[in-house]
């Protein structure tokens, strides 16, 4: 059976709504959270972080001690299974346990998972915070690649030369279906994208259209790629400041 994990860090003051923070793709929340300063700037704003780790993501070791998950959600993870909704459920059922919405912070297929949990289940987002959201995941096509029946789709060379996961979880991850953004299933709450101008593989600005004028916020990036964004201490800022204004 497949788990979702997740991770509360003690840094936040509780007086602030919680952030759940869902990593990438071939990634780990250390990868894209620890590691690039999102959790010492969201912490210094005095957030209570709820760190998520994906299905087939969790290494055996963790590189802290304070990452290890507290809490394992028992996941359906089947073969062309919706992912995006199945992962939704699950994320419904821990910020229930909460008491209270939260803030919603994503990068990648972890952005694309938190737009779906916040437009099926408004009632617990309060904001929502995206970076690089692929439109079209085209995760199908990474896993044929990675059982050797087609190249390695342009553009992800880099995404899993980079991974720190073992070969055999991402087949298993991408075995499951994680459907294009549907123009019918839109977020209500006030929501933050941002890219890097040499992204490759994420073009979110198509789904950053779809939303009101009036709740959404976009910021691109000069200089950076799918691989460096989550460096940008220009996102971090933006994010505090967009999280402070709601």
């Amino acid at each position: 059976m497949a788990t979702l994990a997740f991770t509360p860090l003690t840094g936040g003051r509780s007086a602030k709504a919680p952030v759940l923070l869902v990593h990438g793709f071939a990634s780990t929340p250390y990868h894209n959270w620890v590691s690039t300063g999102w959790v010492k700037t969201l912490e210094a704003a005095g957030y209570p972080l709820h760190l998520v780790t994906l299905p087939y993501h969790r290494l055996q070791s963790v590189e802290d001690e304070s990452l290890r998950p507290a809490t394992l959600l028992d996941i359906s993870w089947a073969d062309h299974q919706d992912a995006v909704a199945q992962l939704s459920e699950v994320l419904k059922t821990y910020t229930e346990g909460l008491g209270q919405p939260a803030h919603l912070i994503g990068f990648s297929i972890g952005a694309r998972v938190l737009w779906g949990f916040a437009a099926t289940f408004p009632h617990l987002a309060l904001t929502l915070t995206l970076g690089a959201m692929p439109v079209n995941s085209r995760l199908n096509q990474v896993h044929s690649s990675l059982l050797g029946e087609i190249d390695v789709p342009e553009g992800f060379d880099s995404v899993l030369a980079c991974s720190p996961i073992a070969p055999e979880s991402l087949v298993s991850f991408t075995s499951a279906h994680f459907p294009a953004v549907d123009p019918e299933i839109i977020p209500q709450c006030p929501v933050f994208m941002y890219e890097g101008c040499k992204d490759s593989l994420a073009h979110s600005r198509s789904a950053f259209n779809l939303l009101s004028t009036r709740q959404a916020n976009w910021l691109e990036i000069a200089g950076r790629d799918h691989i460096n964004i989550l460096t940008s201490g220009q996102v971090r800022k933006e994010t505090v400041r967009f999280l402070d204004e709601h």
